[in-house]
């Protein structure tokens, strides 16, 4: 997308590669521990993860 130089729209907001980019990392980064709790989401991924996984 970005080499195409294309955008997305959503709604009316038009939203560029690099923004996109920034929002995948920024959700990777929260699931692997850049968050409130500190706390990695994927079990086993650094000091602090889930310990007691519960599947419905």
């Amino acid at each position: 997308m970005q080499s195409a130089k294309k955008t997305v729209t959503c709604g009316n907001e038009v939203v560029d590669p690099a923004r996109l980019i920034n929002l995948a990392k920024s959700q990777v980064d929260y699931i692997l521990g850049k968050n409130p709790l500190g706390m990695s989401y994927m079990v086993g991924y650094r000091a602090k993860y889930p310990e007691k996984i519960h599947h419905q």
